[in-house]
């Protein structure tokens, strides 16, 4: 009946080839999970892009659609375009 019962100096083995298997998975994981965060980080980036030259787009089509009059008006016109970009400026730190 005591035959089912592992001696401690077999407990302490099989707690060490624990250890390492977990250390090898990880090994295993790691890596896919790197890959899958930087793809994120590159999608994030490329929508990002996207959103910027559809807003640029938007302006100009804006900007085109105004009468000669209002487009003449150079000064008034760059005045709005700094305000807006320094409002739409990533701000530092996040």
């Amino acid at each position: 009946m005591n035959s089912q019962r592992k001696p401690s100096s077999n407990r302490k083995a099989w707690r060490a080839f624990r250890k390492g298997q977990s250390a090898a998975e990880l090994a295993f994981v790691a890596p896919a999970l790197v890959l899958l965060l930087v793809v994120a980080a590159d999608f994030a980036r490329l929508f990002f892009v996207s959103i910027s030259v559809v807003n640029a787009a938007r302006a100009g089509a804006q900007y085109g659609s105004q009468s000669v009059i209002t487009a003449a008006n150079v000064a008034a016109d760059t005045h709005a375009r700094r305000a807006r970009a320094q409002f739409l400026a990533p701000r530092g730190g996040v």
